[in-house]
Formats: structure tokens, C-alpha cells, sequence
């Protein structure tokens, strides 16, 4: 495929990922029956992870190694920003956290090489709220997540792509850039969005994407990684399906947890 703009590809593991919206849920869930857990023995002051740093709602926006850039705009405002996630409400957690102490750590995670006197705290707290939330099915088979990470990493060591930004770089290489790949060309100008670019960075930025066009990067990475997905789902389809079904159980177990706002 030639790509030639930034509208998302889709791929085929696309309609088995679940949002950035819904993992939360399900890690808020974990922490509610936790910090429930934790009180119950004793450690009233304990909080519980902050659940605000999970990215959600308009952010659930999956992160590409090779997202497309176009040459005008990189011209004109250097590489894309992206702005801050938001924090969400209704979740809980203590932005300022301290460490944990060892007896909390013992409660929160238990012994590791010891069973519990209470059977029903294997694996401390954490295990406790792990447990209500994903009953009898503690991972998924086959995590559409994972496998589309592993498409990733994949796709960018493959023979293909690989030739590709060599390509690439013997492009910006006639302006003097000498860049091993674009992922490290993009991360060499960190900035928070609202600063905006220097002239150089948007100098180098216009020759990087001038370059990754001319030679179809990201219409040949996302070739070799939907390639990569398709295998994927052809040799791991029944794990895939039964992990979504899990994953939806998961769910409904949290959203029970969230509403009641306790374990019982």
C-alpha cells in the first residue's frame, strides 16, 4: 500500500483491542477491592495506584512507530505534539503517594515465597481485587494488545522496513542529516506541545518527512504489520476470541465493583 496521508490504516487486530477506557475500568476495579483489602487489615491510610495516569477517552489512540508526517506541516511547526492527557474523575487514588512500608507491601502483594495463613490472600490485596475482578481467568489467552505491540517490533525488524530506512537514510544523508531511522529523528527534538518548534527542528522534520514519502515508509511498514497481524489471527483466531470474551467478563465484574463501590 502507498500512504500518503495521516488517516489510520486499520488493521486486522483493530476489532479485538480494548479501549484505553476500558482497561481502566478494569484496573479501577482491582484497586477499589484492594484498597478495601488493605483497610480491612489495618492500613487505613493506604491509597490506592492513581488510575489517572492511564490515558483515556479521546486519547485512546493507539502509539504507531512510523505515524505519518507530512511534509508541509513538519515545515511548517517541526514535529507533532501531543497534548496532555486529561485527567479523569471517578476513579480512585492519591496523586501524592508515598512509598509503601513493609508491612504494606507484605499486605498489598504478599509473601512471595510463603502461603498465606488466609488462603483468600494469596498474592496480597492485589490478588484479592485481581480475583474479583477476573474470577477464574486470571490472563488472557492471547492479548490482542500484546500481539498488536509484537506486529510492531516485528514489522520494524523485518527485512522489508529495514531496507526501506535504509533507503531513507541515504535520503536525508544528501542534507547532511545522519539519523540510524525516523523513530530516532522524531524523539531528538523533545518538547511539551505548547512550545513550539525551532527552525532547525522543523528543518530537519521537513527533510525527514520529504524523505520517509519519497520512499513509502509508512505504506511499507504498515504492509509487513498488517501482514504480521493477519498471521496472527490465522494461527492464534480461537485464542483471540476467547480472550475477548474473557476480557468482556472482566468487565462486567468492574462495572458491577465501580457502581456498588465495594467488594460485597
Amino acid at each position: 500500500m502507498v500512504v500518503t496521508d495521516g488517516r489510520p490504516v486499520a488493521m486486522p487486530l483493530d476489532p479485538y483491542l480494548a479501549s484505553m477506557v476500558d482497561i481502566a475500568t478494569v484496573g479501577a476495579a482491582v484497586a477499589v477491592v484492594a484498597t478495601s483489602c488493605m483497610h480491612d487489615l489495618g492500613h487505613t491510610s493506604w491509597r490506592a495506584p492513581d488510575m489517572s495516569r492511564i490515558r483515556r477517552g479521546g486519547k485512546d489512540v493507539e502509539f504507531d512507530l512510523f505515524p505519518y508526517l507530512d511534509p508541509a506541516q513538519a515545515a511548517e511547526s517541526g514535529y507533532s505534539r501531543p497534548d496532555p492527557d486529561p485527567v479523569p474523575s471517578g476513579f480512585p487514588g492519591d496523586s501524592q503517594r508515598r512509598p509503601l512500608t513493609e508491612a504494606e507491601q507484605l499486605a498489598y502483594r504478599g509473601a512471595p515465597d510463603e502461603q498465606p495463613a488466609d488462603p483468600q490472600l494469596s498474592g496480597g490485596c492485589l490478588g484479592e481485587g485481581e480475583r474479583k475482578v477476573r474470577g477464574e481467568h486470571g490472563k488472557l489467552p492471547a492479548d490482542p494488545r500484546f500481539l498488536a505491540a509484537e506486529s510492531q517490533s516485528r514489522a520494524r525488524t523485518d527485512s522489508r522496513v529495514r531496507k526501506t530506512i535504509d533507503d531513507w537514510k541515504r535520503c536525508v544523508a544528501v542534507n547532511g542529516l545522519t539519523y540510524p531511522d525516523p523513530v530516532l529523528a522524531r524523539l531528538g527534538w523533545p518538547r511539551e506541545a505548547k512550545i513550539p518548534a525551532t527552525a532547525e527542528e522543523k528543518r530537519v522534520a521537513a527533510i525527514d518527512a520529504t524523505c520517509q514519502k519519497s520512499v513509502n515508509l509508512v505504506g511499507v511498514y504498515k504492509t509487513v504489520r498488517k501482514a504480521y497481524q493477519e498471521r496472527f489471527l490465522t494461527e492464534q483466531r480461537a485464542q483471540i476470541l476467547e480472550s475477548a470474551r474473557i476480557f468482556t467478563s472482566w468487565l462486567a465484574n468492574a462495572n458491577k465493583i465501580l457502581k456498588i463501590g465495594n467488594t460485597s
